[in-house]
């Protein structure tokens, strides 16, 4: 039989993406993966993804010295926050309607975390 909460589920986001505008959704992930990139460069983490624009994505891996990313990631989690361990690092990945808020308090989280670690 045909698949059809996953006909509904991708009928819907296909019809979000087409009103809001694949341009508007570009330029949206954009803003976000530069104020992560901001982050990192102000942390002074190590970034693991390309840094050229023209080979970046909505996904942003980056690492931290001295600090088990894995267990980060897991504590990161308790607080509702979703990320992702790969390449021994810890990856972003926000969507256009990722609210430029939630990254900073990201970033304030892993900051006040790797205090108490």
């Amino acid at each position: 039989s045909p698949n059809n909460l996953g006909i509904h589920a991708q009928s819907a986001s296909l019809s979000l993406l087409e009103e809001v505008g694949i341009k508007t959704v570009a330029a949206n992930i954009e803003q976000r993966v530069m104020l992560i990139l901001e982050h990192i460069h102000r942390r002074g983490y190590k970034l693991l993804s390309p840094s050229v624009a023209s080979r970046r994505a909505g996904i942003v891996t980056f690492r931290m010295a001295g600090v088990d990313h894995e267990r980060l990631f897991l504590r990161l989690l308790e607080h509702k926050l979703l990320s992702a361990c790969r390449m021994e690092g810890l990856r972003f990945s926000p969507h256009f309607y990722t609210p430029l808020e939630r990254i900073d308090a990201a970033f304030e989280l892993i900051d006040e975390l790797l205090k108490t670690r």
